[in-house]
């Protein structure tokens, strides 16, 4: 090897190291004490999975040997340990993702970006973690199937070795590091649709109400009043929302808007009770429902 061929790979290497180290310490210096880390083969093969503490993670002995498993073919990806730490993946504008204040950005292909966000505090379990990713996901346009809590991202400093990059590998490089950046807890997602985890205590009957406001869906005039003998009548109504909810939360991970209209309507035209008493039955029946969907799915993580 020449020396001017040495001296380009000590280069290389060294810009792989300090690249790879500040992604890993600028995640630590905004509250990560460990990594889950993972190497994949893109061929196909034993994947190296390991939860490494964040000293350790930015060493340089542990820094040779994800470079040499990415050299060899391997992706390196890794998340920080906890529910603080929300990944945006597979957005072009950078524009776009500073406005919630992340902790890092790394582009990993060119024009294709992912972010980390550290919450201002760690959501109460799995599922209100998962809604608040699914809500900056929606909100930024990022890719809905990392939106998950836990999460992996690519590491900065090394080869993005997807085949279609092939033969000139792009190296994920940070376009922006903030280590004191706080995100929302309560990113917005777009009209229409509302996260998983309701409000608290009597908000989320209000926040219902507010929705039929909003959306100037006013109640029908009432005709004659019919009778359901045998039927409970708050019972069926609540089994029918909930159902609805479900449903929105499986297929969609958040609750349209469009369904809590469809709730609505059917109440109206199949229950009496919902006819007698108006919106505000309506609205305590949806959220009770939402309330008791929200708490199933948490309990089941």
């Amino acid at each position: 090897m020449t020396l001017v061929r040495a001296f380009c790979v000590f280069k290389e290497a060294k810009a792989v190291f300090d690249t790879a180290r500040t992604w890993f310490t600028v995640l630590a210096r905004a509250g990560a004490e460990y990594f889950i880390v993972r190497a994949v083969p893109e061929a196909g093969g034993k994947v190296y999975s390991a939860r490494i503490p964040a000293e350790k993670a930015a060493g340089e002995a542990y820094l040779h040997f994800l470079k040499r498993l990415n050299r060899d073919g391997h992706h390196i990806y890794a998340r920080p340990e906890g529910y603080r730490f929300v990944l945006v993946d597979d957005v072009r504008n950078v524009e776009d993702l500073l406005q919630y204040r992340p902790s890092i950005i790394v582009e990993t292909s060119p024009g294709n970006h992912q972010a980390w966000y550290v919450l201002s505090e760690t959501p109460r379990h799995r599922e209100h973690a998962r809604a608040i990713c699914r809500g900056y996901a929606v909100t930024l346009g990022g890719d809905p199937g990392s939106a998950e809590p836990d999460h992996l991202g690519r590491v900065a400093g090394f080869r993005n070795v997807k085949r279609r990059h092939a033969p000139e590998f792009p190296v994920a490089r940070i376009v922006h590091a903030d280590a004191g950046a706080v995100a929302r807890m309560d990113v917005p997602p777009p009209g229409g649709m509302w996260i998983s985890t309701p409000p608290a205590g009597d908000r989320i009957v209000r926040a219902v109400r507010d929705l039929f406001r909003r959306r100037g869906w006013n109640a029908p005039r009432q005709g004659r009043s019919f009778k359901e003998p045998g039927v409970d009548r708050s019972a069926r109504d609540f089994a029918y929302a909930a159902l609805v909810i479900e449903r929105e939360l499986e297929r969609h991970g958040m609750i349209r808007e469009q369904a809590i209209g469809r709730i609505r309507a059917r109440l109206y035209e199949r229950s009496s009770k919902a006819v007698q008493r108006g919106d505000e039955y309506v609205a305590r029946t949806i959220a009770a429902a939402w309330r008791f969907v929200a708490g199933k799915r948490a309990r089941r993580i």
